[in-house]
């Protein structure tokens, strides 16, 4: 089951992501299941009808694997991003540009889109048979007595099916989003002006390891690697980038 709030987080991620080369501005967006089944959009009708043409082919997409569509001036870009899911962008930009930013998105996002979409399919509820009545009368099971046993059996599949339904909406609820705070460095010259100590920790800023993950395999206090961050964020070395999480409670 998808809940709708970690659907929103993670479109508005892509969203701003997407923004940054001017390759979508407010609408133009949308995301599916490798299986074609449509978890958002935002596309006009006409453009999400072209897509859905394209839906029988997704499967047969490789990861980074993209179709381009021209519609009028502008083009429709859908790129497998993941095992799970497909990503297309309705966008007036260059093609070659808009490519290069989804390509870096499988690396920023595959593994959370993966996880968002583990399990939206539903499954389908087995169909209850009842056992057939004999005919047959025996001392251990009387035939007036079936009636009773038959109506009984459905009821506790019944309870198994609203159990099970239960503890998919507790798991849901266990399960969140979070944004954390992913340094990378954009001028390795600063590996040789620093400290062993800024140096470890600098050598893990490599855009995947958020600031809190980094704290915890260095063993270096969070707000001490922030700092340090942060300083040289402000001279342009680190770049310091919000990044999806799914966290489970």
């Amino acid at each position: 089951m998808l809940a709708a709030e970690n659907v929103s987080k993670v479109v508005s991620m892509l969203r701003d992501e997407l923004r940054v080369l001017g390759a979508i501005t407010a609408r133009g967006l949308a995301l599916y299941t490798v299986g074609g089944k449509q978890i958002y959009s935002d596309l006009d009708p006409s453009v999400e009808e072209r897509l859905k043409v394209f839906v029988s082919s997704f499967p047969g997409l490789s990861i980074g694997s993209h179709i381009t569509v021209t519609i009028g001036e502008r083009t429709l870009i859908i790129m497998r991003l993941s095992e799970r899911s497909v990503l297309a962008v309705f966008t007036h930009q260059r093609v070659g540009i808009v490519l290069v930013k989804m390509s870096a998105l499988i690396k920023s996002y595959g593994t959370t889109l993966d996880k968002l979409l583990e399990g939206v399919e539903e499954e389908q509820v087995p169909s209850i048979q009842l056992p057939e009545v004999s005919e047959v009368k025996t001392e251990e099971v009387p035939v007036e007595e079936q009636p009773s046993e038959l109506v009984e059996a459905p009821v506790e599949e019944k309870a198994e099916v609203e159990e099970a339904k239960a503890e998919e909406v507790e798991a849901e609820r266990r399960t969140r989003i979070v944004t954390v705070q992913v340094p990378v460095i954009m001028d390795e010259s600063i590996l040789k002006k620093c400290s062993d100590r800024e140096r470890k920790i600098l050598e893990m800023c490599d855009g995947e390891r958020s600031i809190d993950e980094i704290a915890k395999e260095t063993g270096i206090p969070f707000f001490e690697i922030l700092q340090l961050c942060t300083k040289y964020s402000a001279k342009k070395k680190i770049k310091i980038i919000d990044r999806p999480r799914i966290i489970t409670e």
